[in-house]
């Protein structure tokens, strides 16, 4: 039997930005995919419910790892909530995935400007757009009930303003509850 030769070549190694966006783009295309494949298996109401319940879940998981991983507690003012959410688009939903941007509108409500975003996108791509309801909202509200600082009201579900080019800004307003010695909410 005749050996092949095999030409040995420089193996290619990503550099660690190349490979969280490569991983983070196979996630999310995963992400569009369920979506799809739900939707038209047993319709877009329930995959519009399921990816809401989805979600809000992973925001929950992920802004508890968050915190644990930062050593920080629940913020108590309106400016270190925002930070706080601030650090978390950064790590889970950075450009080009989504371009948003925070703004405080009082003591106890804030503004979520979404100038770009992949979920959109997949929609546009997967044409689910006219089905689709947005699940980004209720991700937000899965960070919040991680932290412990509830929402006065969830946002009404939605189908996507920016498909629809009317541009997307929702507003949240916090519920600051006290906070007993032990961590908990007092009240």
């Amino acid at each position: 039997m005749a050996r092949r030769s095999v030409q040995v070549t420089q193996k290619r190694i990503l550099s660690a930005e190349e490979r969280e966006e490569l991983l983070r783009d196979c996630w999310y295309y995963h992400d569009a995919r369920w979506y799809a494949e739900v939707a038209h298996s047993i319709g877009h109401e329930v995959a519009n419910r399921l990816n809401a319940r989805a979600a809000r879940s992973l925001g929950k998981a992920e802004m508890r790892r968050l915190v644990a991983r930062l050593g920080v507690q629940r913020p108590s003012t309106i400016e270190e909530l925002v930070s706080l959410l601030e650090t978390a688009r950064d790590v889970f939903l950075p450009p080009p995935l989504m371009k948003i941007h925070f703004h405080v509108v009082d003591d106890s409500s804030y503004e979520m400007e979404v100038e770009e975003c992949f979920v959109a996108r997949n929609a546009v791509k997967t044409r689910m757009a006219r089905h689709h309801v947005c699940a980004v909202p209720d991700r937000i509200v899965g960070w919040h009930e991680a932290l412990g600082v509830p929402l006065r009201r969830r946002s009404p579900a939605r189908s996507c303003t920016l498909v629809r080019g009317l541009g997307c800004r929702p507003r949240f307003e916090v519920m600051w509850t006290k906070v007993g010695r032990d961590g908990t909410g007092g009240g």
